[in-house]
């Protein structure tokens, strides 16, 4: 008669295992790092307005317009900022001093958008390094070819034929990540 749960210490090897057998572990090891990756970059930038709405914004520039797309998306409206001129503003995840600069930062991905209140260029600040990089993908997948500023700066210009240009730059805090969208 057994009375409680017996166990048995047995030495576990894996000599006995083929080598196709453990290149498959490899294999499936790597996708699911590969998987796991893949699911923290979107998640990275699903709280931010994707670089094609940025375009979009930018190519029909009226207050109004963007404010509906923005604002479905969770982005609060600020009014009239003149950090670079006369710009309509919007936060996500973030707030504004009474000076402009970021503050209050939220859970999730902060950004920051300028729209130009004469539609020469829209500037989209985030502060997250992954969403950085995500939305150079974004430009390379809507056909968009770059090219750096010169050989030490971060900067980079994405061109495409009869689009606008996307210019990216790395800056200092408090707005460390600056995508500018101009003609």
């Amino acid at each position: 008669r057994v009375t409680g749960v017996q166990t048995c210490a047995l030495p576990i090897s894996y000599d006995h295992l083929s080598p196709k057998t453990t290149f498959m572990k490899t294999k499936i090891f790597s996708f699911l790092f590969l998987l796991m990756a893949a699911t923290l970059m979107v998640h990275a930038q699903s709280d931010v307005v994707s670089l094609a709405q940025a375009v979009r914004i930018f190519q029909n520039p009226r207050q109004q317009s963007a404010n509906d797309l923005l604002t479905k998306q969770g982005y609060q409206y600020k009014g009239i900022s003149t950090a670079f001129g006369k710009e309509y503003t919007w936060v996500k995840n973030m707030d504004l001093t009474k000076d402009g600069l970021p503050t209050k930062f939220a859970k999730g991905n902060s950004s920051l958008i300028l729209l130009d209140a004469n539609g020469k260029s829209l500037y989209l600040c985030i502060f997250n390094a992954a969403c950085y990089k995500q939305f150079q993908q974004q430009a390379v997948q809507m056909g968009y070819k770059a090219d750096k500023a010169d050989g030490k700066s971060s900067t980079l210009f994405y061109m495409k034929d009869d689009a606008p240009t996307i210019t990216f730059m790395q800056l200092e805090k408090p707005m460390p990540y600056c995508i500018i969208i101009t003609e």
